[in-house]
């Protein structure tokens, strides 16, 4: 049988798929690049805070169903594209969404709201 296709089975899963018209920061897309899987998202608010097109993940155009069939295809057909935009979700990840940047994160927020309000 000749053609592409993902292997799909259970929570195993090659590409993660995120085609929203508008979003926050999905904690679904964060999972999946912790998981180590090749993102395809619309360049929507929230996804452009962690995705960067072409580096750990692939933009499509939002409501533009050719552009995410042309990425899916895409990465299908290229398994070192998919492998290294999975390698740098994850690392994504791991150096910018850990316990301690997302300390360090809020506490920044703290303190610009408390310095804003006088508050010592």
């Amino acid at each position: 049988m000749s053609g592409l296709y993902f292997y799909a089975s259970g929570k195993t899963i090659d590409v993660y798929c995120l085609p929203s018209l508008w979003e926050g920061l999905s904690i679904a897309l964060l999972e999946a690049m912790a998981m180590k899987k090749t993102i395809i998202a619309t360049a929507v608010d929230g996804t452009k805070e962690v995705v960067q097109n072409e580096y750990n993940g692939l933009f499509i155009e939002p409501g533009n169903s050719d552009d995410l069939a042309n990425a899916i295809l895409k990465v299908a057909a290229n398994k070192t594209m998919r492998e290294t935009l999975a390698v740098n979700a994850f690392n994504t990840i791991t150096e910018d969404f850990n316990i301690k940047q997302m300390v360090i994160k809020i506490e920044n927020i703290y303190s610009a709201l408390f310095a804003k309000k006088d508050i010592t």
